[in-house]
């Protein structure tokens, strides 16, 4: 009887068990590399692991606060239905869940982070203001679990436009802004105390804007601005609230009208002060300008285009615990952009930067360029990345990099 598939004649089956059993053996003798998957690789800088702390249609670089290696970041978010603030924070290589904080904002940008007392936080923003419907500087308090101590208030009294904070004594914080007539802005200062309670806030001058804190090695607190009247790069000592031997210190870049100062900063080394300007030029290209001088100096050289030459056959030696870095000087054709310098004074200073596609650190040291590291190629940015360190002169970088889906990635890496 013939049942389909399956012969009633046992001897048809030989040549079939035959062909299976050789079929079985064939298999075991292929080489085990072609039954293996290649796992998909982790983005890597040079430093390690690049981590994805979060997404935003378009966002700066995450804030950085880092206490004994641990790295809290925030960042301005959004989903279908609101725009939020947004926490995460690295412990031991691993990321922990996103946290936002129950504070109330309309559309929040220009975010930033500072230690505060009791192992809090402060959270400082630009926001429309509900009732004067002005863009004001607001405040808020958050305890070391991320709850809202302080409620979100708004510590600005007229239109602001740019501002710079710096920590005093037990978590308190000084805060500068300026603000006004937009052709005339001014310059006010307020003290928040180290549980988020601001004070009066009063004039430093009528003439300011684009304030930044920086403070020396030896830890004097100086406040740079730019004069509108006159056209010049401001400086003074910062002493309780107050401005000391105020004196012009540089002319500034040339731009042209359509040209947009995106960011103004500085910062010291050991015995020069750098100002660094990111300008987006009319043709939408970004590039820095940069000036510096001796801290004992009166004469700061004229702004000009931060360029370097990398001789990658020497390394140097940093400071920081950053890995191999080349020999630079600050020469040649390679036009760097994007620059954002570390937040604290240092020998050799760490400065970020964009060179062309990718993501690198400068190291500068007695007014000039000494080192380069390339870290990660990341396409063009659309603003500065940030650069943090801890004190066992770790690094720690975080940037927003642009993708193909209408959303940034919201990147970090650290030399830990």
């Amino acid at each position: 009887m013939n049942t389909g598939l399956i012969s009633s004649d046992k001897t048809s089956l030989v040549p079939t068990i035959t062909l299976f059993l050789l079929g079985l053996l064939l298999t075991a003798c292929l080489p085990t590399s072609t039954l293996s998957i290649t796992p998909t690789p982790i983005p890597r800088t040079a430093w390690g692991d690049i981590h994805t702390v979060g997404q935003a249609s378009y966002a700066p670089a995450p804030n950085m606060i880092v206490d004994n290696g641990d790295v809290l970041m925030s960042w301005v978010g959004e989903d279908d239905e609101r725009v939020f603030q947004a926490f995460s924070s690295w412990r031991e290589g691993q990321l922990d869940d996103i946290a936002i904080p129950v504070l109330e904002s309309f559309s929040p940008f220009e975010q930033r982070i500072f230690p505060a007392d009791q192992d809090g936080v402060h959270l400082l923003w630009l926001d429309t203001d509900f009732e004067t419907e002005k863009i004001q500087l607001f405040s808020a308090y958050l305890d070391n679990t991320l709850t809202t101590i302080i409620a979100p208030d708004s510590i600005s009294d007229q239109h602001t436009t740019h501002y710079t904070a710096i920590n005093d004594v037990q978590g308190a914080l000084w805060v500068v802004w300026s603000g006004g007539l937009l052709a005339e802005p001014s310059l006010q200062v307020v003290r928040i105390d180290g549980l988020g309670r601001p004070m009066f806030p009063e004039r430093l001058t009528l003439d300011g804007d684009y304030p930044v804190f920086a403070k020396t090695l030896d830890h004097q607190v100086f406040l740079f601005w730019i004069s509108r009247v006159n056209q010049r790069v401001m400086h003074a000592e910062f002493i309780d609230g107050e401005l000391h031997n105020t004196r012009a210190i540089s002319q500034l870049p040339d731009r042209a009208t359509s040209d947009r100062l995106a960011e103004f900063s500085v910062m010291f080394d050991r015995t020069h002060y750098y100002l660094f300007w990111n300008i987006t030029r009319e043709d939408g290209h970004s590039e820095t300008l940069t000036s510096t001088a001796s801290i004992h100096s009166e004469d700061i050289a004229i702004p000009q285009p931060l360029m370097m030459s990398v001789d990658s056959s020497n390394t140097i030696q940093t400071g920081f615990n950053s890995g191999v870095v080349s020999t630079a000087v600050s020469a040649g054709r390679t036009g760097l952009s994007w620059a954002r310098p570390l937040n604290e004074a240092a020998d050799i200073l760490p400065i970020v930067v964009q060179n062309d596609i990718s993501i690198g650190i400068i190291y500068m040291q007695g007014g000039a360029i000494i080192g380069y590291q390339s870290l990660a190629e990341t396409g063009r940015l659309l603003g500065s990345p940030q650069i943090t360190t801890d004190r066992d002169r770790h690094l720690y970088v975080t940037w927003s990099q642009p993708t193909a889906y209408g959303v940034a990635d919201l990147n970090f890496t650290t030399t830990r």
